[in-house]
């Protein structure tokens, strides 16, 4: 029931993977750019209705999920726009 990352996170500079499902965020720390050989991000049923910019940031990223968070299709749609290289899973099917 995490409602908040705190920002050292961003220390965890080999993290390669990282769950985070089953929360309450709407928000990562912009020290989360700092992960930046994190390849696979799992933001399942959170409450996040925009994707955090820091995201963007993460080079490294191949996989993101996001299913169960209340995210709009225009959102879903920049997602896709913004992460070219990473597989974005929004829906469980």
């Amino acid at each position: 029931n995490l409602k908040l990352i705190p920002t050292s996170i961003g220390e965890l500079k080999y993290l390669r993977e990282l769950d985070l499902s089953g929360n309450l965020l709407t928000e990562l720390p912009e020290s989360f750019k700092n992960l930046q050989l994190l390849n696979k991000l799992d933001l399942t049923d959170n409450n996040f209705s925009k994707l955090p910019s820091v995201i963007t940031k993460l080079t490294n990223l191949h996989e993101l999920w996001l299913v169960g968070n209340p995210l709009s299709e225009e959102e879903i749609e920049r997602i896709e726009d913004e992460l070219p290289n990473c597989y974005v899973g929004f829906s469980a099917n």
